[in-house]
């Protein structure tokens, strides 16, 4: 079990991610808890990891439903060259 949270870790508390991380998550997500998903992003944006963050308001499966466009759009985005949304800027403890 360790093996596989640390190969799905976005990296060491601490350490800054040098590429925008796209970040939702549901707001029932019976999978992954809510403090969990929290402590993440605040991690990301104190290290200056520029985040953009959605909630929707689905369940884990669910949620890559309703967020699909939303990604592929984040990466079309960034494929074209243009600035990140950053999450962090407007509400840097909490998604």
């Amino acid at each position: 079990m360790g093996e596989a949270l640390d190969e799905n870790s976005p990296g060491l508390p601490g350490a800054r991610i040098a590429v925008p991380v796209y970040n939702d998550r549901g707001i029932v997500d019976e999978i992954v808890p809510t403090s969990v998903e929290d402590a993440t992003y605040h991690d990301l944006c104190t290290t200056g990891t520029a985040v953009q963050a959605a909630v929707y308001p689905g369940e884990h499966l669910l949620t890559d439903d309703e967020a699909q466009h939303n990604v592929l759009q984040f990466i079309a985005q960034r494929l074209a060259g243009a600035p990140p949304v950053d999450s962090c800027l407007t509400n840097p403890n909490t998604l």
